[in-house]
């Protein structure tokens, strides 16, 4: 599930996605914030939905990756974001060190990255 046509995107996996929508609350529904971000809920990483990422991937100049534990889905977001899609300015999460990667996901954590 994704949704949001701007060129900054962020990938969720499982349980960040609710913590996204908790921290953004009314402000994820604004037109403001789907012309400027696409969002995409990862919820299996395996099989990862690679057909599924690549058409989000597509329109996405950035993206961010936010997730619990460690950084599986941001590992694979940047393999997929590496063979086709060269026009990704950058990949950021906890490899790049823009999320934290101690405890979990805080609303803190998003707001910084």
């Amino acid at each position: 599930m994704h949704f949001g046509k701007g060129d900054l995107g962020i990938v969720c996996g499982g349980y960040a996605f609710t913590k996204l929508v908790d921290y953004l609350g009314e402000r994820l529904l604004t037109n403001r914030f789907m012309s400027t971000f696409r969002v995409v809920k990862i919820t299996t990483l395996y099989p990862f939905p690679a057909d599924h990422m690549r058409t989000f991937l597509a329109g996405a100049k950035s993206v961010l990756v936010l997730e619990d534990n460690e950084p599986y889905l941001e590992m694979l977001v940047r393999a997929e974001a590496k063979v086709d899609y060269e026009h990704i300015a950058s990949v950021k999460g906890k490899l790049s060190g823009h999320v934290s990667r101690e405890g979990e996901l805080r609303p803190c954590d998003i707001d910084a990255a």
